[in-house]
């Protein structure tokens, strides 16, 4: 099995990575609370023989890469924040949005389907909540009901027209 730690120095070699193998990749930062805490289980993952079999190569990348890469999944990371877990074959990126446990991470990286908490990174219309719905209905209402407007104050000084 392949394991490549990346530098901040190294975005050509993500990009080359990307393009000839299948890669399970983590960015993460060292200064990061939740990326340390993830580090035990990661190294699980790195010596795990299922992703071996499988040729998935295991890419362990610090954020501050985003600056050197074109890889899409770069741009991704740098909305989302760290840790953040992708499968990357040729073009397809996917996002892990499961557990932070070596099990579900692995099951991932070998399930095609990717539903072991895994989502394509894709655009979903998301449905409108409730609150939303009746703030619109109020605004209308408000708009259409009869309402007293505001009577003009006349003024109680006289106005003087010149000629």
């Amino acid at each position: 099995m392949l394991f490549v730690s990346l530098d901040p120095n190294q975005g050509e070699e993500l990009d080359k990575l990307a393009t000839l193998n299948k890669l399970l990749l983590r960015y993460h930062s060292p200064s990061c609370g939740h990326c340390t805490a993830m580090e035990p289980e990661w190294d699980k993952v790195k010596k795990d023989k299922r992703l071996h079999n499988a040729k998935i190569k295991v890419v362990d990348a610090d954020v501050n890469i985003t600056n050197n890469t074109k890889h899409p999944s770069a741009q991704d990371v740098s909305r989302k924040g760290v840790p953040t877990i992708y499968l990357i074959e040729g073009s397809s990126m996917i996002e892990y949005r499961g557990e932070r446990t070596h099990d579900d991470i692995v099951s991932f990286a070998l399930d095609t389907k990717t539903q072991a908490g895994g989502k394509k990174n894709k655009y979903v219309r998301r449905k409108r909540t409730r609150q939303v719905r009746k703030t619109r209905k109020t605004r209308k209402t408000r708009k259409t009901r009869n309402l007293p407007t505001k009577k003009k104050r006349k003024s109680k000084t006289k106005r003087i027209s010149r000629k």
